[in-house]
Parts: structure tokens; sequence; C-alpha cells
């Protein structure tokens, strides 16, 4: 939060924030302020006090009205407390992150809920504050902000159908086979990968769990059938052997050893929850991981060319070698 000199009308010094804390602080003291001693206490114009009683009853949802008996204004409601919105620094920066990151990977759509989430945290702030995004979020970069925008109707209502345990029918553009199908999936939980949106969902079609890339879903409708979820579909169950998107039936130890320049990097981080690190001579490491699935594991193997070798299993040795002997190809050496 930083602090901002408001903009007060003459005759306001205190502004409208001061005026509903004096006035919620008198009723709560067994108090009932009228029209009078609310001018008197800031110096007001009659209606300036009435609209910050407004504010108080609109705004606020404050349960306040007059009490002919007593002359002045209570509470109907002796439990109603005013909102209080208290910013720590840490908690505005990754509020303002998460904005950050929404813009940068999921498009315009959902950074536009997210803008809306927060103008109306800040209509509650105290007058005087004011959450400066703008200078926060101008301190930040995020590059290689590839991904695709999601709208956010496609957001809400895949959570809903996985909340409600409901049949989802998708329009799905399938890039392997570049060709559009139609499918009715059983949609069990959402996951971000490198800032893409997937679903992990039971593909009626294949009669078998698919991940679907929420922005190649054409069309959607959310059916009245229900399904029952899978237990291997669980969160938990599913991302045990998991490698970034791909989820094979077989688990397999797969043993890669890293050079000694790449080896900086391979320590700086967890690839994966069943990773085993091994120091090897002259600085190099091998790295076990126990996951299925073949396609993102080549890929991501591949990505690291000359300062890795695949010690296991042969299947995966033979694709990265293969793939090498393709790529020597097409640059003319035999």
């Amino acid at each position: 939060m930083e602090p901002r000199t408001p903009q007060r009308q003459p005759g306001d010094p205190a502004g409208m924030w001061a005026r509903v804390v004096w006035i919620d602080r008198q009723i709560r003291q067994g108090g009932s302020p009228n029209v009078r001693a609310i001018q008197e206490a800031f110096g007001i114009a009659r209606r300036t006090v009435f609209d910050t009683l407004d504010y108080l009853r609109d705004s606020l949802e404050a349960p306040i009205r007059y009490d002919r008996r007593r002359k002045g204004y209570v509470y109907t409601e002796p439990t109603y407390a005013l909102p209080a919105v208290f910013f720590r620094e840490g908690e505005l920066l990754a509020l303002v992150l998460a904005r950050e990151v929404t813009r940068q990977y999921l498009g315009s759509p959902l950074e536009a809920e997210l803008r809306t989430a927060i103008e109306k945290l800040q209509r509650h702030l105290p007058e005087g504050v004011e959450v400066a995004m703008e200078d926060v979020a101008d301190t930040y970069e995020f590059a290689g902000a590839t991904s695709v925008a999601v709208p956010a109707s496609l957001m809400a209502d895949f959570r809903r159908a996985i909340r409600e345990h409901r049949k989802l029918r998708i329009l799905y553009y399938t890039a392997g086979r570049d060709e559009l199908g139609e499918r009715v999936i059983h949609p069990h939980f959402l996951t971000n990968v490198a800032g893409d949106w997937m679903c992990v969902a039971w593909d009626e079609w294949r009669d078998a769990d698919r991940v679907f890339m929420l922005s190649r879903v054409r069309e959607w409708t959310v059916l009245d059938t229900g399904f029952r979820p899978r237990p291997e579909l669980s969160r938990e169950t599913y991302r045990k052997h998991t490698f970034r998107t791909e989820h094979g039936s077989t688990p397999q130890e797969v043993v890669l050893r890293f050079d000694a320049y790449q080896a900086r990097w391979i320590h700086e981080r967890t690839w994966h929850p069943t990773q085993v690190l091994e120091e090897l001579p002259g600085g190099e490491v091998r790295l076990r991981l126990t996951v299925a699935g073949e396609g993102d594991l080549t890929r991501w193997v591949l990505g690291y060319g000359s300062h890795v070798v695949v010690e296991a299993p042969e299947a995966l040795r033979e694709r990265v070698r293969e793939e090498h002997r393709r790529a020597a190809e097409r640059y003319g050496d035999p």
C-alpha cells in the first residue's frame, strides 16, 4: 500500500473513511450519533453527513438506521463489523505478481477478471490509501510468455464441471493429427504446465485418461450427466509418476548423466518428486527419476543436447540417439 493525498472537497478535512470509523466507534460504545453531532465532529455540511451514511449503508452494507426513540443512528445487527483490508508488503507483492502472471501467461480475458477483483478490494480500502499496482509491477519483467490465451468462461465452466462431477462435450483440436473432433470427457482436475492450462480427464471415446490443452478446445458444453471420479485420476495419485503432461501406465526408472557444465543447473531445482542425485568424478552428476510417458521426457532430454547421456532405459536411449542422428542428417552430417 502507498499513501497518497486524497482529493477532498472544501470543508471536508477528514475524509469519508475517518467519518465512517468515527460513526462506527460511537455506535459500538453505546451511542447513537445524529446528523448534528457528526457535523460538529468534522465541520462538514449536512449533505456530506448523508453521503457518509449512504456509503455506510449501500457500499459497506452496514445495518444502520435512524432510531426515533434515541434520536440518532444505531445498528440493527450488533454483530456487524466494518470490512477491514490490510496488506503487508509481501501480500501486496503477491497480488501484483499474480496479476502480471495472469496477464503474461493466461491472456487478457482472465487478466480483466483479476483486475476487477482488485478494484473491488480497493473500494474497501481506507480513504487516503491506494494499492499502487503499476509502480510495483514496473520493477518486474516476465520473459518467455508463449502460452495461448484461455477464455475466462471456458475456465469457469471446466471448474464447475470438475466441482460438480459433470461430463463435458468438447470440440477439440488435436495438433498431432491436425483435426477437429468431438469428445465427451470426465474432467478430474486442471494443471498448468509452462504457462498452459491442461485438463486431466477420462476420454469416453478412447476409454482412457487423456490430457487436454484448454486453448485447443473450440466449443464446449457442460452436460447434465454426471460421472464417478476415478481414484487413479486423483491429483496425488496421477502426479506421482507423471512427467510434465504425460502419464504412462508403467513407471520406469530413468537414469541420466549430465556433464560438469550442465550439472550446475541440474543441482538448482527439483525436476521430479522421485529424483535422486548422485555425484560423479569430474563434477558430473547422475539423475535418477521414476516416471511414466515418453514424449515429454524425450523432448526434455533432447533439450540438453550433448550435455546429457541417457544410461537407462534402453528404449529412451535409442529414441534420443535416433533423434540426434536425424538432426545430424538435416545438417548434412552423415
